[in-house]
């Protein structure tokens, strides 16, 4: 007959029993002596909670079950606020890595005495610094004196006058006057004006190769771990890291072109846009004083000039702060939260000038000692932005990149793209707070 379950169980651990107290008798060790054991002796605690810390009480530390948050929570979640604005509100596709686009201007209104000594109220001749912006018979407003000029002939930056012209009294003019033209009196019968434009500029851009790529191996990808499946996880972080890499262009990025061999581009971003010289761009040195609410104002006056009289102002967290105390100070603005827009948080500042969206920028911080952008603010008008991908290279994740024999898999972010910026004028910035 069989023995089975219990019964079993007991015959050999009665066996065992019988083994070593034969072993005990030949070798003559008492039980529980020094000596070679076949079981062996439990470690016994006196006086230890099984709560006390290391591996001196009586629940090991390996034995804890680990209290781990299972997602796994990554920093800065608004670190491309430029790009994701744009890729929602301006997105344009290009079949050629350079980017054309022609920008014009009305012609213009406004130029200025250039004569060190000025002039006396009689003076006839008069030395501009621009003279190609009058043409025969023009009205000159001279807003100082409130006198009005016509202007009978134009050679070079020399302009012959009409002092006094209408109702006006002559004045002395100085250096720099500021001239205003108001337009044109004819004769009647006379032959019409002598034609003046502005001439069209061809602006570009080049469009620049991004790519991340991102991997596991095979154990590491089926392990089980805390948040979640690992490639998962680790594409959703290098997403973030792409589009920060091209966010980081778009702000600071260099145009260039180089042809040798495989060429290579890079897309000019915002700064250099806008700190190249003759950019027309408004801009403010606040020389390491305190931006307060008449720096504001001077900066806004400039700022909506041009363009849209709805701007995005990109902070640094400094700049945040002075216009939120700007705002609180103020009776007559105001300044409100918006619901998050595409996952970024806006508030809207509304002053005389216009409506300025603010968001926080965390790529300008650092003392301004260390040119780490902390005392900017940048002024954008998003109508004249666009994100400018390549024909089929818009952000696309592909899958399984590696080779053949590789026991993991690698995928890979790619993305083709350009910053298009239009009237660098319609935008600007205030730099250098405390």
């Amino acid at each position: 007959m069989k023995l089975r379950g219990i019964p079993k169980l007991l015959l050999l651990l009665g066996a065992f029993a019988a083994v070593e107290v034969a072993f005990h008798a030949i070798t003559g060790i008492p039980f529980g002596g020094t000596g070679v054991l076949l079981l062996a002796v439990p470690t016994v605690l006196t006086d230890v909670l099984a709560t006390d810390g290391g591996d001196g009480g009586a629940i090991l530390q390996a034995q804890r079950v680990v209290n781990m948050d299972d997602m796994i929570h990554d920093l800065d979640p608004q670190a491309t606020s430029l790009t994701a604005l744009l890729m929602k509100l301006r997105k344009e596709s290009t079949f050629n890595p350079k980017l054309d686009w022609l920008e014009d201007e009305y012609a213009p209104k406004q130029d200025a005495i250039n004569n060190g000594a000025g002039y006396a109220s009689g003076a006839t001749s008069l030395v501009v610094d621009n003279g190609a912006f009058f043409r025969p018979f023009d009205l000159i407003h001279v807003p100082r004196t409130l006198e009005i000029m016509l202007v009978t002939a134009v050679v070079t930056n020399t302009l012959t006058v009409v002092r006094g012209f209408g109702e006006t009294v002559a004045a002395a003019l100085v250096d720099n006057d500021p001239l205003w033209i108001v337009g044109n009196a004819l004769k009647e019968g006379d032959n019409m004006p002598a034609i003046r434009t502005t001439k069209v500029s061809n602006q570009f851009n080049y469009t620049q190769i991004f790519r991340e790529p991102v991997g596991a191996t095979r154990t590491e990808n089926d392990s089980r771990t805390y948040g979640g499946m690992n490639l998962g996880r680790l594409r959703r972080k290098h997403a973030v890291e792409h589009m920060m890499a091209i966010e980081n262009a778009f702000w600071f990025g260099e145009r260039f072109e180089n042809l040798t061999a495989k060429p290579r581009r890079g897309t000019r971003g915002v700064m250099r846009w806008l700190l190249q010289a003759g950019s027309g761009a408004a801009a403010k040195d606040m020389a390491a004083a305190t931006l307060d609410e008449t720096g504001l104002d001077s900066f806004m006056q400039d700022a909506f000039r041009y363009g849209n009289q709805t701007k995005f102002f990109f902070c640094s967290r400094l700049g945040m702060t002075r216009i939120s105390q700007i705002a609180k100070a103020s009776n007559k603005l105001r300044m409100f939260p918006q619901d998050q827009v595409y996952g970024i948080a806006i508030y809207t500042y509304l002053s005389p000038h216009g409506t300025a969206k603010l968001i926080v920028n965390n790529l300008f911080t650092g003392a301004e000692t260390d040119k780490r952008w902390s005392g900017w603010i940048v002024c954008l008008d998003l109508a004249d932005l666009a994100y400018v991908f390549f024909n089929n290279a818009d952000t696309k994740l592909y899958i399984g990149r590696q080779a053949n024999d590789v026991d993991g898999q690698i995928d890979e972010y790619l993305t083709e793209c350009g910053l298009k910026l239009i009237h660098p004028r319609h935008h600007g910035y205030i730099k250098n707070f405390i």
